[in-house]
């Protein structure tokens, strides 16, 4: 269990530090789980230690040149994008063994990553996309276990999850947790980019879309592809993501109300956000697509992609897409059962986003 879990890789100073802010929320049934990932991590002191001593001088002389940022809410298409474009061999990523273990990824080499191999599920418990530690993950998680500057705190103590939202997404708490968010990306960033040198960094995690103006102070150079989804398929395929997220993960209680309030709030505004600050990204740094086209286009909607955003030629690498998008030939999407009231809901409050992108209810 422990070795599975998103905070088996945290740091000892920094575990202790989120479970003594959330004491007070814990019930006693979940100390065994508490217990084992504590050993876990406590076992993993002297390894951290060697690790950041030796690797310290070689990760602050990396630079990281035009990263480019996949954005876009939760479950509208960004894995499957990051999948994509990680399958081109001039990008890099940060992987899922990296992610999981940001503070020793480098020391444990090929016998951790096959622990953390074995111990991921064949798929994503909420989509059944390909799970494997050398597949493409978001980096959110790596700054749990960086310095807990993370929305991913909350899926673990989910009674906070907006809070954590205003404090690490909208950056509206306190400039500290601002600079902190900033420091520990840039941290895990150079730390990736050091081990996979020469290569252009491809980075999604979905809360960066709320974070434009803190990633351009860190990286003036980037550039983002935004990728949008039919608001409502967004909404019911997150429900069932957080609830089997948060599910795995959660050390306190929890209700299914918890879980939809900060959905709602979340993605409005977090696209309150973006629609603000994708002002500030340099002409030609940013393209926006569709997730149903796509789906339905990929080939054609890469191309758009790399003509774009000036990446590398597309043609060299179309073959080897090609042979990744073999992989999803059968790949059926998630089908919900929608109710009127929550579709109401829906279109009340994200009225901004059906406007702005002409989806429609009765188009879901």
């Amino acid at each position: 269990m422990s070795l599975s879990h998103a905070a088996f890789g945290s740091g000892l100073r920094n575990w202790v530090k989120m479970l003594s802010e959330n004491l007070n929320d814990i019930p006693c049934s979940n100390l065994p789980k508490i217990g084992a990932i504590s050993t876990a991590i406590a076992c993993g002191v002297p390894i951290r230690l060697w690790e950041r001593y030796r690797n310290q001088g070689v990760i602050n002389q990396t630079n990281i040149e035009r990263p480019l940022f996949i954005l876009g809410y939760y479950r509208s298409g960004t894995t499957f994008l990051h999948y994509l474009l990680g399958s081109d061999p001039r990008f890099s990523f940060p992987d899922t063994f990296q992610v999981m273990l940001p503070n020793m990824f480098n020391t444990g080499g090929q016998g951790f990553r096959a622990i953390i191999e074995n111990a991921l599920p064949e798929t994503r418990p909420m989509d059944n996309l390909k799970m494997g530690a050398r597949l493409p993950k978001e980096e959110e998680f790596a700054l749990l276990n960086i310095n807990g500057a993370s929305l991913a705190k909350g899926y673990l103590f989910p009674k906070k999850l907006i809070e954590y939202h205003h404090r690490y997404v909208l950056f509206d708490k306190s400039p500290e947790f601002e600079k902190q968010w900033k420091s520990g990306l840039d941290y895990f960033l150079r730390k990736v980019a050091s081990s996979k040198p020469g290569k252009t960094l491809v980075i999604k995690t979905p809360a960066n879309t709320g974070r434009i103006k803190q990633i351009l102070e860190l990286y003036p150079d980037a550039k983002f592809v935004h990728i949008r989804r039919n608001p409502c398929t967004v909404y019911y395929s997150n429900l069932k993501m957080l609830g089997k997220i948060v599910g795995m993960l959660s050390l306190t209680k929890y209700s299914e109300e918890d879980l939809k309030n900060f959905l709602l709030h979340s993605y409005q505004t977090i696209y309150q956000s973006y629609q603000k600050q994708k002002l500030l990204i340099p002409t030609n740094n940013l393209i926006e697509v569709e997730y149903e086209s796509f789906v339905k286009s990929p080939l054609l909607e890469l191309e758009k992609i790399y003509f774009e955003l000036d990446l590398p030629d597309f043609n060299s690498v179309k073959p080897i897409i090609e042979h990744e998008l073999e992989s999803y030939k059968n790949y059926e999407t998630n089908t919900f059962k929608m109710s009127t009231p929550d579709l109401e809901l829906i279109r009340r409050t994200w009225s901004d986003s059906f406007e702005k992108w002409g989806y429609t209810i009765e188009s879901t």
